[in-house]
């Protein structure tokens, strides 16, 4: 069933609970998963310092700036430890400073954490500079699957006239 594939998604309008601070976001996942308090309370200190949100996590959603909500849904699904993660165009709505910066950030942990990263975009740029592999989908199907350093090659010599 979906509930035990035990995927972690960040969604692209971040889906935070609106009436919850942003540190009962985080814990939410381990609550319902009926984790031992303080091995929730480790966890979650150790996503908010990887994350930098430590100093906000008293805050609701609604106090919190753009970038801030975006790191709140990403802490909120690394701090699950699945095994695999799939973000929807989740920092799409962020100012092009803080896009980078957010690209860098997912990156970096990607790597640290050695998990599977699925990361839907429209955003050329932010797949090449996300990406270990890029698959080209037109209508739910995949035209061509290749590494960011094959993008001239793909845009030379697509495999499709779609690509």
């Amino acid at each position: 069933s979906p509930a035990e594939r035990n995927v972690a998604m960040v969604f692209q309008n971040l889906a935070l609970f609106p009436h919850m601070s942003a540190r009962d976001n985080v814990r939410f996942p381990l609550v319902e998963r009926r984790v031992a308090e303080a091995d929730i309370e480790n966890r979650v200190a150790d996503v908010a310092a990887k994350l930098h949100i430590g100093h906000i996590l008293h805050k609701p959603p609604a106090q919190l700036s753009g970038g801030e909500r975006q790191r709140v849904a990403i802490a909120r699904a690394l701090v699950r430890d699945p095994n695999a993660y799939l973000m929807d165009d989740p920092i799409s709505a962020l100012d092009a400073r803080l896009r980078e910066e957010t690209r860098v950030e997912l990156k970096r942990i990607q790597r640290e954490l050695g998990k599977t990263l699925i990361y839907v975009t429209h955003d050329q740029e932010e797949a090449m500079s996300v990406a270990d592999r890029i698959a080209i989908l037109e209508n739910g199907r995949i035209r061509q699957i290749g590494a960011p350093a094959d993008a001239v090659e793909i845009g030379l010599r697509p495999e499709n006239i779609k690509v």
